[in-house]
């Protein structure tokens, strides 16, 4: 199959997780397996990136997240705290991140369109399904 050819919401679709947790242990191999080619076939036409931090707050912006709106604003109002005061900020920030994790993600979906380019891979269930010794393809 020509995953690359599939557009994000399509190889959601294609590579449900609710979809693996119910397989069969063999099914769950010939699902891995399947989700490894499409990641090496991805690869040549995307760039492929495990979302960070940031990356959730900026699709956070994006989506006009009021989570993320506040963080934004925590993160710029910190710069200018002393030590003391900037670690509460930092707390809270990393509170917050967790549930702007929680709104954008809770899908759990394995792709995120985040450029036109980039495909964005989920950091908990990518390497939950392919194993954590998999390494993404390098773009050819």
């Amino acid at each position: 199959m020509n995953w690359a050819a599939l557009s994000v919401k399509e190889l959601n679709d294609e590579f449900s997780v609710d979809e693996y947790l119910q397989l069969s242990a063999e099914d769950q191999i010939a699902f891995r397996s399947s989700l490894k080619e499409c990641l090496t076939q991805l690869s040549e036409k995307f760039k492929l990136k495990t979302i960070t931090k940031e990356d959730v707050v900026d699709f956070g912006l994006k989506e006009n997240n009021p989570t993320a709106l506040t963080i934004t604003f925590l993160l710029e109002k910190s710069k200018n705290l002393a030590y003391d005061q900037a670690y509460h900020f930092n707390d809270t920030i990393k509170i917050l991140r967790g549930i702007l994790l929680e709104e954008l993600l809770n899908g759990k979906n394995l792709f995120y369109d985040l450029k036109e380019t980039t495909i964005g891979l989920d950091p908990n269930y990518v390497p939950f399904i392919v194993g954590n010794k998999f390494k993404l393809p390098k773009p050819k």
